[in-house]
């Protein structure tokens, strides 16, 4: 790996960092007024779950969980979370540190998280350009009879003008159902089909 491409490299890394300092708090505190306290048994750190880069043309993406609500943590929520922990890239300690073993707790809507999609572009240039938000139950809710739907996001690779990526299919009754799109630098989504 060149030099300049470390330093690509770091520049995502430091980025990622920034996104998370900044710009989750800003979120926060226009939801809630305050800042959040972390400290709070079930409140989950923003992490990147995970980060493509293309050192040679300087562009990269990433997926930003945060938690939005703390209502309460399913122990899949919990090995989801610790999973994605672990592919950032911090130790079991750190972990252990960031997520306590005895969370439980039970709320009335259910795990809350919101997955953005990042993109990077040379040491210049990143915006967001996607997000989704939603909840996810163990158990349909007495109210809705759902158990929500999982909004969660994975890039499948970095194009030209954005990214390919599995996000979650708004219209299936399935809660875990997925679709794979295209998704380009102004945040517009279009059906993506390998074979064009």
């Amino acid at each position: 790996m060149s030099k300049s491409e470390q330093t690509f490299k770091a520049y995502v890394d430091e980025s990622i960092k920034h996104v998370i300092e900044f710009e989750t708090r800003y979120h926060v505190l226009k939801a809630m007024g305050t800042v959040h306290d972390p400290a709070y048994p079930v409140y989950i750190l923003p992490f990147a779950m995970q980060k493509v880069i293309d050192e040679k043309k300087e562009k990269a993406a990433f997926v930003l969980c945060e938690q939005i609500d703390t209502d309460r943590m399913s122990s899949d929520t919990i090995d989801m979370l610790i999973e994605g922990y672990k592919r950032a890239g911090l130790t079991a300690k750190q972990i252990d540190d960031i997520v306590p073993s005895d969370v439980k707790a039970h709320g009335f809507l259910g795990d809350q998280f919101r997955y953005t999609i990042w993109h990077i572009d040379g040491h210049v240039d990143m915006k967001r350009i996607f997000e989704d938000h939603a909840y996810i139950r163990n158990a349909a809710n007495k109210f809705t009879g759902t158990i929500g739907r999982d909004a969660g996001v994975e890039i499948k690779e970095l194009v030209e003008d954005g990214v390919i990526a599995s996000i979650s299919d708004q219209t299936s009754k399935d809660p875990y159902a997925t679709r794979t799109v295209k998704i380009d630098l102004d945040g517009r989504i279009s059906s993506y089909d390998k074979t064009i």
